[in-house]
């Protein structure tokens, strides 16, 4: 059929919802089967660290987006260091992508700040935790995502150089909310 690649939706569990749909422990079973396709669990880390670490460390066709895990970094720092810090320690930093998930945040803040993370000493040591390498940052921020979609870094950064968001950029960046202000659904008008 052509389908190379599956992305399951796993987060922190959210009563009434049943608790069963957000165990990570119905993934183990496809990516057995199905060892040519990539796998990637979205949210992943967010909850059921241990287990998901595992599925990590034994399936090469695993992949986690650390979406909603990686606003930790500014609201739940040792939380943050504990989560990425394990998965480094144990599987490495080639399957971990970064995404924001924020509806209510724009993702800069947490780039910046991940731009200059390290794990701080006292919870590298509690968690047995060796440093974040700018290879890490690397392959989280972007090369992992590339690779999993069979992509080139130098092809991709050609076909976007003059894109509209390309564009956008090289206007600067806007001040936050600018483009609700003054528009008829904006409540800042």
């Amino acid at each position: 059929m052509g389908i190379k690649h599956v992305a399951i939706h796993k987060a922190l569990w959210l009563p009434p919802a049943p608790r069963e749909a957000f165990n990570v422990d119905d993934v183990g079973m496809p990516l057995d089967r199905f060892p040519a396709l990539t796998f990637e669990i979205v949210h992943g880390g967010t909850a059921f660290l241990d287990e998901t670490r595992a599925l990590l460390e034994r399936h090469s066709n695993l992949y986690l987006t650390l979406e909603t895990m990686f606003a930790y970094i500014q609201v739940k720092p040792r939380i943050f260091a504990k989560i990425l810090g394990s998965f480094i320690k144990h599987c490495g930093s080639e399957r971990l992508m970064f995404a924001s998930g924020n509806n209510l945040m724009h993702p800069r803040p947490i780039l910046e700040a991940f731009a200059r993370y390290q794990f701080p000493d006292e919870w590298a040591d509690e968690f047995g935790l060796t440093p974040l390498t700018e290879q890490d940052r690397r392959n989280i921020l972007g090369l992992n995502c590339l690779r999993m979609h069979g992509l080139d870094a130098v092809d991709v950064a050609r076909r976007v150089a003059h894109d509209e968001f390309s564009q956008a950029r090289a206007q600067g960046v806007p001040a936050p909310w600018s483009a609700l202000r003054g528009t008829a659904l904006s409540p800042l008008a």
